[in-house]
């Protein structure tokens, strides 16, 4: 628990300091059986704008609806994205000078993974690794 009430003490950026208090609240929870070691040390490695990116990738490939306080995922039909039409999306509102420095800090913590569909093998597409799918609930609030 000491790591994560020192990465919400440290973060600055509102999202970031929401992203601690979720997985603090998450873990806390009654029945929780969260690797809450393992998300604090991802969560504690990433900008704002990684944070904000990764939200982004998990919205575009997901829908999410909460019934009774908990989230659920529904895996929309094309699970993977180009990345170059990505940063293009993300370009309408977003600063993407740190684009390919937050994919690369992405792919590092295994959040995202590259992949290359067999219908179109040379283009890198990306989707989310099985931590990915893990992580984002954990550092998010249920909706009620």
């Amino acid at each position: 628990m000491t790591p994560m009430l020192e990465g919400c003490s440290l973060a600055e950026d509102e999202g970031l300091q929401i992203k601690w208090a979720a997985l603090i609240a998450n873990t806390v929870s009654e029945g929780s059986k969260l690797e809450s070691t393992l998300y604090s040390h991802i969560l504690g490695q990433l900008s704002s704008q990684d944070a904000i990116i990764f939200d982004r990738i998990f919205n575009m490939l997901t829908s999410t609806s909460s019934p009774n306080s908990q989230i659920t995922i529904v895996i929309k039909q094309n699970n993977t994205f180009k990345i170059e039409d990505f940063r293009t999306f993300l370009s309408r509102d977003l600063d993407v000078t740190r684009y390919d420095l937050s994919m690369d800090n992405l792919l590092r913590l295994r959040l995202i993974k590259e992949t290359s569909p067999v219908y179109y093998p040379s283009d890198p597409y990306v989707e989310l690794t099985d931590l990915g799918w893990r992580f984002y609930p954990a550092c998010t609030f249920a909706v009620k």
